[in-house]
């Protein structure tokens, strides 16, 4: 048994509705029976689903107002943050092989996904480029000495943040 949203195999029973047998997909939280599947929604859903992320709305409000389960708003997002996050790291290699970088700023803030013990950390990363032109970038990613270090290219050895 897959799910039929993500593909997962970690499925496991969940009840019974109209006589049907429900499962429960562990990765994604989806809920279905058997003959379920994916439900494909146009890509301009999914790009206003992360606008209003990116001005500030909560998931569990877009989730609302579009009127799609809170899980598949928090994938969009988390899948368009990661790709953000590569993009970001190229380019700031790239900029920093070519000695453009004048000066790097990171700041993070926190939240979390569903319950506080599911945290995300969304970073912004503002850099400045020698010839005084400025470049903006926001992803996600976990809170730790290792991230910083990665992604401001500093070599130290200094405590956690």
């Amino acid at each position: 048994m897959r799910c039929p949203e993500c593909g997962s195999q970690k499925v496991v029973k969940n009840g019974k509705q109209r006589g049907k047998q429900t499962y429960l997909c562990k990765v994604c939280h989806r809920r279905f029976t058997t003959n379920a599947r994916k439900k494909h929604r146009p890509n301009s859903i999914k790009l206003q689903a992360i606008k209003l992320y990116l001005n500030g709305m909560s998931i569990n409000a877009i989730s609302k107002v579009l009127r799609i389960p809170y899980m598949t708003v928090w994938t969009w997002i988390n899948k368009e943050g990661q790709k953000t996050n590569k993009k970001v790291m190229r380019e700031l290699e790239r900029l920093k092989r070519q000695g453009k970088v004048k000066a790097i700023s990171i700041d993070e803030m926190w939240s979390y996904v569903g319950t506080k013990g599911n945290e995300v950390w969304i970073w912004n990363v503002v850099v400045e480029l020698k010839g005084g032109t400025i470049k903006k970038f926001l992803f996600a990613g976990d809170r730790c000495l290792g991230t910083f270090l990665k992604y401001t290219g500093e070599n130290t050895s200094s405590g956690g943040i």
